[in-house]
């Protein structure tokens, strides 16, 4: 099944609340794809939360997605790997993961988007768009940035600061979809929150096809 990239919700751990009780409100909301991220957090921790959190999505046809960790991936059979700058390069977990779902952070970098798909990447992740409260510090990105990285024809995704007000200019300008972090998991009620995000997808994604700017 093709992977649905409209609402990308990241699990960034520390959670505020129980990890399994977002992911569950979460896509009950309409989150089509979960990553689960946790720089700071051991590989043991990791595995068993994939597991857990796969047996909620697997259901639901939801892909999981683990950050940087191909280990923690392969060992959870989970369906993909997100890597940044400074994770392993895409080629070679392409080489070590043929058949996972592989996304590569490319922040504004172009070069990095046209290396990225040439690694056989299957969606690049631009950003951040708005000030981040999970990354504060990230360098911002402009919106031209989506639609220059659709030249690449694969799946382009939006991150940074995202929330319902932002989230449809974004699908406007070029975005197949966006990435959350706080949006969804600071809420005080996820569900709703995830509800809300995926109504402004939608709508922007309308808009963006009433403008010319729908996918080729």
């Amino acid at each position: 099944m093709k992977p649905d990239y409209s609402l990308y919700y990241i699990l960034d751990l520390p959670a505020p609340r129980d990890p399994i009780e977002i992911v569950r409100a979460a896509v009950a909301g309409g989150v089509t794809m979960v990553q689960l991220r946790g720089k700071h957090a051991g590989g043991a921790e990791l595995y068993r939360l994939a597991i857990a959190i796969k047996q909620i999505l697997m259901p639901c046809s939801v892909p999981l997605i683990i950050n940087d960790r191909l280990d923690v991936a392969q060992a959870a059979h989970a369906d993909g790997v997100h890597v940044g700058v400074d994770d392993l390069p895409a080629e070679r977990v392409r080489e070590l993961g043929p058949d996972l779902i592989l996304g590569v952070s490319c922040y504004a970098d172009t070069e990095r988007a046209r290396r990225a798909a040439a690694a056989g990447a299957d969606y690049l992740a631009f950003g951040a768009f708005y000030p981040s409260h999970s990354k504060p510090e990230a360098q911002r990105a402009p919106l031209s940035v989506l639609e220059t990285g659709r030249r690449f024809r694969l799946p382009v995704l939006a991150i940074g600061g995202i929330g319902p007000k932002n989230a449809g200019e974004l699908m406007q300008a070029g975005a197949d979809g966006v990435s959350v972090i706080s949006a969804i998991q600071n809420a005080a009620d996820p569900e709703g929150a995830s509800r809300q995000l995926r109504a402004a997808v939608e709508c922007g994604r309308v808009r963006a096809s009433i403008g010319g700017n729908d996918a080729d």
